[in-house]
């Protein structure tokens, strides 16, 4: 800077500093797309979506039937005792009793109580298999019709006013090589409601043993024969004779592999 006459030194310094010091800044780079931060609204908008994901399937949960965290049909297996009386709730390792069946032979009546279901009418399979190999022994399948067990309105149960409400399988005559009687079985009880959209189906398994309990001598001998191994027509006393047919037998429905 060129010094003019009269003007202090030290004022002449103060000038060029401050011409240096205004200088204009470049101006900053672009930034890449990348480095420009996300919309903080929909940042927020995808959290609240999120945390409502958790809520409603906590609520979901929430609204399951009381009793059962899922709503699922619950299938309680019972055994079927006399007409008008109330069914016996069967366990692990319980005793099925077999009974003479009108047409012959010998049958469980076995059947079910539901839950978490509201119809009048269902369909109950009970198969009874072998426990060491799963080989089907006998089953049975029948449309019955449902009402609300007395004093537990949410449970329902077959009509007991009669026996044909009942799985009958059939059991005995016992062709097969394994005697029945005494001989633990692996029950399964499968109940699917009518009349409901939609449908509804729950099992049930169980480890039973079949007993014959008839209280009249002659009657519990030909339960306990007919229910050995390797029946033939006319072996049993008070059985089919001989020159019977095995028309009307359950064979069709047994020895399933």
């Amino acid at each position: 800077m060129r010094r003019t006459r009269g003007t202090p030194l030290w004022l002449m310094h103060a000038m060029a500093l401050a011409v240096g010091c205004s200088a204009p800044a470049p101006a900053d780079p672009a930034l890449p797309d990348a480095a420009i931060p996300r919309d903080v609204d929909a940042f927020a908008s995808e959290s609240a979506n999120e945390d409502w994901g958790r809520e409603g399937a906590a609520d979901d949960e929430d609204g399951a039937a009381p009793g059962d965290a899922t709503g699922a049909l619950e299938v309680i297996p019972a055994a079927f005792t006399e007409e008008n009386a109330p069914m016996r709730l069967l366990g692990p390792d319980d005793t099925m009793e077999l009974m003479r069946a009108p047409q012959g032979g010998h049958v469980v009546l076995l059947a079910a109580q539901i839950r978490n279901a509201n119809t009048s009418a269902a369909t109950i399979r009970v198969r009874v298999r072998r426990p060491d190999t799963g080989f089907i022994v006998a089953e049975e399948k029948r449309t019955v019709a449902m009402v609300p067990v007395p004093g537990e309105p949410a449970t329902r149960q077959p009509d007991l006013r009669s026996r044909s409400q009942v799985a009958h399988v059939p059991l005995c005559p016992d062709y097969d090589p394994i005697d029945i009687v005494a001989q633990p079985l692996d029950v399964e009880f499968e109940v699917t409601t009518l009349y409901t959209e939609p449908p509804q189906t729950g099992s049930a398994r169980l480890r039973l043993l079949p007993t014959c309990r008839q209280t009249v001598p002659e009657e519990k001998a030909l339960c306990q024969c007919e229910c050995e191994a390797n029946y033939a027509l006319g072996k049993c006393k008070g059985g089919p004779p001989a020159s019977e047919s095995r028309r009307g037998t359950p064979a069709p429905s047994r020895g399933t592999p």
